[in-house]
C-alpha cells in the first residue's frame, strides 16, 4: 500500500490482512452521497493486501448465485438475488 493508504468503498471490500490498520468513516456531503451507497468508507493504511470487487451488490449477488449450495429436494427455496435486492432496497 502506498503511504498514504486507500479510502475504499464499504460494498467493494473482499477481505484484508490482519496486517492492515483500518477506520470505517462516515463520507460526507453531496459527493459521498454518489461515492458511497451508504454513506460509509473504510480508510486502510500499513503493510498487507486487500481485496475488492468492483460489482454492485446487485451484480454480485446475480454473479455468485449459481455456485451456492442448494439443498436437494427443497420445494421453492430462495435467491442470493432476491436477498441482496431486498437488503438493498431494489
Amino acid at each position: 500500500m502506498g503511504p498514504e493508504g486507500y479510502v475504499v468503498d464499504t460494498d467493494h471490500i473482499v477481505g484484508f490482512t490482519d496486517s492492515l490498520r483500518y477506520e470505517l468513516r462516515r463520507f460526507n456531503g453531496t459527493k459521498g452521497l454518489f461515492a458511497s451507497g451508504e454513506g460509509f468508507v473504510c480508510h486502510f493504511s500499513g503493510q498487507g493486501k486487500l481485496w475488492l470487487q468492483t460489482r454492485s451488490p446487485r451484480s454480485l449477488a446475480r454473479f455468485l448465485d449459481p455456485f451456492r449450495p442448494v439443498q436437494q429436494g427443497s420445494s421453492g427455496g430462495s435467491s442470493l438475488v432476491g436477498a441482496v435486492g431486498d437488503a438493498v432496497g431494489d
